[in-house]
């Protein structure tokens, strides 16, 4: 589709990073997404894509730039919680998991699933 339109390198890092699929190529894309645009929703894809990669230092960076604006996304504040988990602060990783509005009323079961999944092993 790149082909016909503008390239959209953050939405192609997201389908990655979703996915677990092409790490190393969610991580070059996302880098020029966050290059592009600096707004919560590239630098989550950037944290998240950080985060697969084993870029335990680079995740956190991003993670803290994406929520800045103390967004209560709930994509947003499982991949920080994952992130704070993998980093070795599961003090931290419940309480993003807490700012999740309604737990149990997320439409995205991918996002559902992960953060119950964190929920259960930080347990």
């Amino acid at each position: 589709a790149w082909d016909d339109g503008p390239r959209q390198p953050q939405a192609l890092a997201r389908f990655f990073v979703d996915h677990d699929r092409n790490t190393a190529e969610a991580v070059v894309l996302a880098e020029e997404a966050a290059r592009l645009r600096r707004e919560i929703f590239t630098l989550d894809t950037l944290a998240a894509a950080y985060w697969k990669a084993g870029r335990h230092v680079d995740a956190p960076r991003a993670t803290d730039d994406a929520m800045r604006t103390g967004t209560r996304d709930a994509r947003v504040l499982w991949h920080a919680a994952e992130i704070a988990a993998a980093s070795g602060d599961a003090a931290l990783a419940r309480e993003r998991l807490a700012r999740i509005p309604a737990l149990n009323a997320i439409g995205d079961l991918t996002v559902l699933s992960g953060a119950q999944a964190l929920e259960q092993r930080l347990r």
